[in-house]
């Protein structure tokens, strides 16, 4: 049981070491991660965030996440993710089986695989995110579970950038999604 807040930091993994930045593992913690800069590296299984928590739930605000093979590797019960940067990671968030997370008016910008990713069994909803897709960004979104999309800007449409749909208006029609996205 515990809380943690981590506030205010600069993290930088760009140069030494594998694994995570910052990473948080109990069976019942809870807490804010605000305003801080994470930067890692792109080499296997280096997160920039990674929580593996059984319990509880983390708001994660306000926050620039960038090169990491994975930006946050969200294995607990519940997250509230908004207001964040994520640059230039191979894929931006990643959900784990069987969890949740609400992210919301987030930016995701030059993230390789996808900017969300999310495995079988669990929840995501995504809105009011703005999602840029460069030349070697391949994909936005790659739900696995439980979701529900909306009121999200994407800057470009390419051949199954939305769960391996190639257009907005055929992701639409065919889900029910995205339905006031742009």
């Amino acid at each position: 049981h515990g809380k943690v807040n981590i506030f205010e930091n600069e993290l930088d993994h760009s140069t030494t070491g594998n694994m995570f930045v910052a990473r948080l593992n109990g069976t019942f913690m809870e807490g804010l991660i605000e305003k801080n800069t994470l930067r890692g590296r792109k080499v296997s299984g280096n997160h920039c965030l990674g929580i593996n928590n059984v319990n509880g739930a983390f708001i994660i605000r306000y926050n620039t996440i960038t090169d990491g093979e994975t930006g946050i590797n969200s294995n607990t019960e519940s997250n509230q993710i908004y207001y964040n940067q994520f640059i230039g990671n191979d894929v931006a968030i990643i959900v784990q089986q069987d969890k949740s997370a609400n992210v919301m008016n987030n930016t995701f910008f030059n993230n390789e695989n996808y900017a969300i990713e999310s495995l079988s069994g669990s929840k995501v909803v995504s809105k009011n995110n703005i999602f840029y897709l460069t030349p070697i960004s391949q994909k936005a979104c790659k739900f696995g579970g439980e979701f529900i999309s909306d009121y999200n800007l994407f800057n470009v449409e390419k051949s199954g950038f939305l769960n391996d749909y190639s257009s907005l208006p055929v992701w639409s029609g065919s889900t029910g999604q995205d339905n006031n996205s742009l």
